[in-house]
């Protein structure tokens, strides 16, 4: 990963760039059916999101420690109030402004377990380059969202249901999504969740056919331009530390590691 270019370096960019992504989490909430809804449970140090289907990955507590110090106290109360809701497996990141290291203590006395760590990138949305019109990347339409819940789970392996889920953001006022098309047929998805200054990019979805053919690079470079053009001054992501190569595209299109942060998981039979 390139060192920062560019980039403020106080506290207060650090958790901006954290609540870009948690705002993105929380507006998945209000797109779910009533007979799939997930519980939000606001903490002092964090918010709680409980999915009740295994199938699902969604349960985690977001932005722990970040606006608040956590204690001992918080992390029992979201472990006890996970296992109430019958979950059985919660993720927790914590960033470099959380107290990293009493808090990894406090986590392991919980029961947790680190298991990985992710990368945490952003760039200035300003001066991005034309992306190259062979990839022939258009915004996504409601009327697309089924094709794209197929092309999503072809790549992920992830639940149908899960898929359409994501692909169902389409049509919300804070989401865009943008495709990468080849004979009628997607070969790329990545979209981005607008929070005022700040814009989250998603997960780059791309058919194993098309990877090393710059499906991936123009995807994002579309998604940073078209942030610009709709109001955003940063553009912001993650990704697993542990994914070989997946920094090339990043750097090569001006981002930069803004920290990392540290992964945690916790079951019911580690605690």
């Amino acid at each position: 990963m390139v060192e920062p270019r560019d980039l403020p370096t106080d506290p207060a960019f650090t958790r901006l760039v954290e609540q870009a992504e948690i705002e993105a989490w929380l507006d998945i909430q209000p797109a779910l059916p009533e007979s799939r809804r997930l519980e939000v449970i606001p903490f002092d140090a964090a918010s709680l999101l409980l999915d009740r289907v295994p199938e699902w990955p969604l349960s985690r507590a977001l932005g722990l420690g970040v606006s608040r110090p956590a204690t001992p106290e918080t992390i029992r109360a979201i472990v006890d109030a996970t296992r109430a809701a019958g979950v059985q497996t919660l993720y927790a990141e914590i960033s470099p402004t959380a107290r990293p290291g009493t808090l990894s203590r406090m986590l392991g006395q919980a029961g947790f377990r680190q298991f990985d760590r992710s990368v945490i990138v952003a760039r200035d949305t300003s001066s991005a380059p034309e992306p190259d019109a062979y990839h022939r990347i258009r915004t996504a339409v409601p009327e697309q969202s089924p094709a794209i819940a197929a092309f999503m789970q072809s790549v992920s392996g992830a639940p149908i249901d899960w898929c359409q889920l994501l692909a169902d953001q389409i049509s919300r006022e804070r989401w865009q999504y943008y495709v990468a098309w080849e004979h009628d047929e997607p070969c790329g998805l990545t979209g981005i969740h607008l929070g005022g200054d700040v814009a989250w990019l998603s997960v780059v979805w791309v058919s194993e056919s098309f990877r090393n053919r710059g499906t991936q690079a123009a995807l994002i470079n579309h998604a940073i331009r078209d942030a610009e053009a709709l109001g955003a001054r940063w553009i912001t992501s993650s990704y697993p530390a542990s994914v070989p190569g997946r920094t090339r595209n990043f750097d090569r299109l001006g981002f930069s590691m803004v920290y990392l942060r540290t992964r945690f998981i916790w079951e019911p039979g580690q605690s």
